[in-house]
């Protein structure tokens, strides 16, 4: 938490170009468990085929990886709530979900009672 508030954009540039690195797939695979459950829990966390975090997943070209993420980013929210993801997150990410090309995914966004949260806009 305390990397996401100081140094947040920064840091998921940083670990989202590390992830694919052909030096980071050549460390043991201990290693990638440890980020895996250093970041669990987080919008840092890897997804997928761990060469994303949550937080860049929720927006991926892969249908799977988009569903999976927001799946995952809704249950994060239902247990952490706002000490861990902020509220504009969530709300950005449930709008730009409701507009999805797979409507499986649509339909997962629109049915959060969160969205009811959300402020109109001016």
């Amino acid at each position: 938490n305390i990397l996401d508030l100081k140094y947040g954009d920064k840091f998921d540039t940083v670990l989202n170009k590390t992830l694919p690195s052909e030096e980071f797939c050549n460390i043991e695979k201990d290693i990638v468990e440890y980020f895996g459950d250093l970041f669990a829990g987080t919008l840092r966390q890897p997804m997928g085929d761990k060469t994303l975090t949550l937080q860049a997943a929720i927006d991926s070209a892969q249908p799977h990886l988009r569903k999976n993420a927001l799946t995952k980013l809704l249950e994060l929210y239902q247990k952490e709530g706002h000490s861990t993801i902020s509220s504009e997150f969530i709300h950005g990410a449930l709008l730009r979900r409701i507009h999805d090309d797979d409507e499986s995914i649509s339909f997962i966004a629109f049915k959060q009672e969160e969205l009811l949260q959300i402020p109109p806009q001016a």
